[in-house]
């Protein structure tokens, strides 16, 4: 069994920030960061901006970090390997392929996953959730030959959506269950004029509803709500917000509630634990009780402060809660 001293558990934007302050920090100690996706470190965030998505910039730009990166920063990258087990009291976590991980301090930077609405005819193809690499690839190519889009969600990500899609010429339909958009974040009069001005640019919403059905023989073709509205549909996007896969965790010991639940230095409930990023419910000293949040830099942010903390150096997080 491998052990390091300190083993990360995610490799997105806060699990490579602390493994990198670490680095910075400690040019010595032992560094490893298990991921669950293939990939090196990349920008989620660019998958439903303009520059990616409509072909502004190079692809290529989406990589945050190089190939080499990890070997020239000495540190062990584990892609494509999900943890499934945590032994707390033995210090050990357990992946997905049967291999055993020691480690001093752990940091669990798992993120969340985008929520999936258990719909009829959900598993057919054309249809999407904005969360991976491979979302906003299958999305892109998508695009390019489809001409009905239904965006289901009334948040920031169906916003985005619906826009690139009529930037690239579709037809798009917005429905959410909300009674306007942005709810709650915005009260009725301020989510009514964001729904003016999608209107202007096209954009069909269908708010106060929700699906029924999605039909197609093996692709999307149309999708009815639960009115009985009927929307051609070629391409359905869904951005009706994530979850924090910590379900492996709940037999550890860990304190989980929406997400793992952290004091103000992210130490979770255990010792020598710490989360970090999207999946941290951690104690605002601002807002003055748990927040969790799901923000770039946010997530960024928290694994500076956590790798620190893991460090030695006791450093509270405090952050003004923001997106």
């Amino acid at each position: 069994m491998q052990k390091f001293q300190y083993l990360i558990i995610g490799g997105g934007v806060a699990g490579t920030t602390a493994a990198e302050t670490m680095r910075k920090n400690n040019p010595e100690a032992t560094v490893a960061i298990v991921s669950a996706e293939p990939h090196r470190l990349y920008s989620r965030v660019m998958i439903s901006k303009p520059n990616i998505f409509l072909g502004k910039v190079p692809f290529e730009q989406i990589w945050l970090k190089s190939k080499d990166w990890y070997e020239k920063n000495k540190i062990n990258f584990l892609p494509g390997k999900r943890a499934v087990g945590l032994d707390a009291a033995k210090k050990v976590i357990t992946l997905d392929d049967g291999q055993t991980l020691g480690y001093d301090k752990l940091l669990l930077a798992i993120g969340a996953c985008a929520r999936h609405l258990p719909i009829p005819g959900s598993d057919k193809q054309g249809i999407f959730h904005v969360r991976t690499l491979e979302d906003g690839q299958g999305m892109m190519q998508a695009a390019e030959s489809a001409k009905h889009a239904v965006v289901v969600g009334g948040s920031f990500i169906g916003f985005e959506m619906a826009d690139l899609l009529r930037q690239k010429g579709l037809e798009v339909s917005m429905v959410f269950d909300t009674e306007h958009c942005w709810e709650p974040v915005l009260d009725p009069l301020s989510g009514q004029l964001i729904e003016n001005i999608l209107e202007q640019g096209g954009v069909k919403i269908y708010g106060s509803s929700e699906l029924k059905d999605i039909q197609g023989a093996e692709r999307v073709t149309k999708v009815v709500l639960k009115n009985g509205t009927e929307l051609p549909c070629d391409l359905l996007i869904f951005g009706v917000g994530v979850v924090c896969p910590h379900e492996w965790l709940k037999q550890s010991g860990v304190e989980v509630k929406r997400g793992i639940i952290t004091n103000e230095f992210l130490e979770a409930s255990v010792p020598d634990v710490w989360a970090a990023g999207d999946v941290a419910e951690y104690r605002d000293l601002i807002m003055d009780g748990q927040v969790i949040l799901g923000a770039w830099i946010n997530a960024q942010e928290q694994g500076k402060t956590a790798a620190l903390n893991m460090l030695g150096q006791k450093q509270p997080f405090k952050k003004v809660s923001f997106y």
